[in-house]
């Protein structure tokens, strides 16, 4: 499959990565209809379990008038790549997480996210710089949602997030740095 070199999609989101029931999905898409904004919906990942899955697809038949498309699977990288350069936001609606690798790729492919307003995305947003990671608290909602996709559009074109801190390089050498220190603890 070739990756998708279009343009970004308006009014387009993404959720993707392991479909887990504490990640959020089935409400995300409950809330879409309540965005002005949001043309569409795609959700990308495999599903922990046939529950999850069963919920998810219930969730979006019973709202017909929505567009979301389901890829219910484990998805190359290719067409993980594709979704990320189509979409205009990645929404991530974690109930609760201590970290996420879909927050970091999202970001590794310019993409901005919309995550739950808790210390370990704040400390994120500090890192990579304004308009990159978007924090809402509370309830996730269209409003919430529209107020996202407004600020991505209104940002425009900007540089990338900085993530250098993350480079294989920086981290070698920081964990290089914390061995030494450890074993001079023990001299």
């Amino acid at each position: 499959m070739k990756p998708y070199s279009g343009p970004v999609l308006p009014g387009e989101i993404l959720f993707f990565g392991q479909l887990r029931r504490y990640k959020g999905v089935v409400n995300l898409t409950t809330v879409i209809s309540q965005s002005v904004l949001t043309r569409k919906l795609t959700i990308a990942g495999a599903p922990s379990d046939a529950a999850i899955a069963s919920e998810i697809t219930a969730s979006v038949r019973t709202r017909p008038e929505q567009s979301v498309s389901l890829h219910l699977r484990f998805m190359s990288e290719d067409e993980l790549a594709g979704h990320l350069h189509r979409c205009e936001l990645v929404v991530l609606p974690y109930e609760r997480v201590d970290n996420s690798g879909s927050v970091l790729m999202a970001l590794s492919m310019c993409r901005p996210v919309l995550v739950p307003r808790i210390p370990v995305f704040e400390r994120l947003a500090t890192e990579v710089g304004p308009n990159w990671v978007l924090m809402y608290s509370g309830a996730l909602t269209g409003v919430v949602l529209d107020d996202a996709l407004r600020t991505v559009r209104s940002a425009g074109k900007v540089q990338g997030p900085l993530l250098d801190r993350r480079s294989w390089q920086t981290t070698g050498i920081e964990h290089a740095q914390v061995f030494a220190s450890a074993a001079s603890m023990r001299s």
